[in-house]
């Protein structure tokens, strides 16, 4: 039985801290900004199109 009270005491204080909970429409974090996009995750989302535009062109060649 105690084990149980342990649970109920963590769960009570869980609540009571808070904090973005799924389906909420509030945030205690930051909130996100726009901005310029940096370098790198430019040229990572750029490889990234690549990649994929180079697998699927890879497929339409094998099939023509």
């Amino acid at each position: 039985m105690s084990d149980l009270e342990d649970d109920e005491a963590d769960e009570t204080e869980q609540s009571a801290v808070g904090g973005n909970v799924f389906g909420s429409f509030s945030s205690d974090s930051e909130a996100i900004e726009a901005g310029s996009p940096s370098v790198e995750g430019t040229l990572f989302v750029v490889a990234g199109a690549v990649l994929a535009l180079l697998f699927f062109l890879q497929f339409y060649l094998l099939m023509g």
